[in-house]
C-alpha cells in the first residue's frame, strides 16, 4: 500500500474564544498568524502487566495528558497578554512623565484563560483547508518579547483539557 502524498501546512491563522465552541473563523476571534503545522502530544502513564510470566502480556493505562504546539505565531503583545493571560490594558501616562501611553500589564491576579482554539490553514499539495480545533486549552506559559515593533513570532504551547464531550482536539479537512 502506498502512503499518502507528502504535504506541508505552511501558513495558518489562529482563532481563540473563551466561550465553549466559540473559536469560529471570524475577525473578532482572530488572534495570530502562524507558519508551519501545529502538533499535538498525548502522553499516557502506563504499567506493564506480567501476570505470572517474566515477559509483559498486557498494559494498564493510567493518566493521560495532552499538549499542543502552534509554531511561529505572530501577534501584538497587547493582544496576547490581555486575551490569553487576562492582562489589563488601559491608557495613561508614561511612568515618571506626562507623555500619553498605552499600558498593558500583568498582575498577581492575571491567569491563563481557558478556551476554544481554532487553527485554520491550507495544505500545500492539494490546497485543501485544514482546521485543527483544540476544544478546551490554555497557555501554561508565554514569553512575549518587548521589541521596538511590539510584535512577537513565537511558538505557543497549549495544555489541552477535555471539553464537556470528553474531546481534546479534532482535525477537519474540508473536501
Amino acid at each position: 500500500m502506498a502512503s499518502a502524498a507528502a504535504y506541508g501546512i505552511e501558513q495558518g491563522q489562529l482563532y481563540f474564544s473563551t466561550v465553549a465552541a466559540g473559536a469560529t473563523p471570524v475577525a473578532a476571534n482572530l488572534k495570530a498568524d502562524s507558519e508551519g503545522a501545529p502538533s499535538s502530544n498525548i502522553t499516557a502513564a502506563s504499567a506493564l502487566w506480567r501476570g505470572q510470566n517474566r515477559a509483559p502480556s498486557s498494559v494498564i493505562m493510567g493518566n493521560v495528558d495532552c499538549t499542543a504546539t502552534i509554531p511561529r505565531c505572530t501577534f501584538d503583545n497587547t493582544e496576547v497578554l490581555a486575551d490569553f493571560w487576562d492582562g489589563a490594558t488601559s491608557t495613561g501616562t508614561a511612568h515618571g512623565g506626562t507623555s500619553p501611553a498605552g499600558i498593558t500589564k500583568l498582575s498577581k491576579n492575571s491567569k491563563p484563560l481557558t478556551g476554544d482554539w481554532l487553527w485554520a490553514g491550507q495544505r500545500s499539495h492539494d490546497g485543501k483547508v485544514v482546521n485543527i480545533r483544540f476544544h478546551n486549552a490554555f497557555l501554561a506559559s508565554i514569553t512575549p518579547t518587548h521589541a521596538r515593533e511590539d510584535f512577537n513570532a513565537l511558538d505557543l504551547n497549549l495544555v489541552c483539557l477535555c471539553d464537556a464531550s470528553g474531546d481534546f482536539f479534532s482535525v477537519e479537512v474540508v473536501d
